[in-house]
């Protein structure tokens, strides 16, 4: 609430089919659906315990080495989308330019 909507930089969402996100819309007003269009990416896996402290050490080593690996394949310093899919082995970090 301290920051108007047009200046956030980021947003917290889940993956969802679009039949489900359309239900989940329904039950609760706020959300609203993004679609992450297929772009060129870079991403690594990494099998962890998905505990607060694993995540954020992953993504303070992860999100800068995809940074570098992004440039070396031609990314031009544009907009980015860069996530996480965690699964039952662990976090998957992306980053589509």
């Amino acid at each position: 609430d301290s920051i108007p909507g047009d200046s956030l930089r980021s947003f917290a969402g889940f993956k969802a089919s679009a039949a489900r996100g359309l239900e989940e819309m329904g039950k609760h007003h706020h959300l609203r659906m993004h679609n992450v269009e297929k772009r060129p990416a870079q991403f690594v896996d990494w099998e962890c315990d998905q505990n607060m402290v694993g995540i954020l050490i992953g993504t303070f080593k992860a999100y800068p080495a995809l940074g570098l690996a992004c440039e070396e394949a031609g990314w031009t310093g544009e907009t980015v989308i860069a996530y996480e899919e965690y699964t039952a082995n662990g976090v998957r970090y992306v980053m589509q330019y």
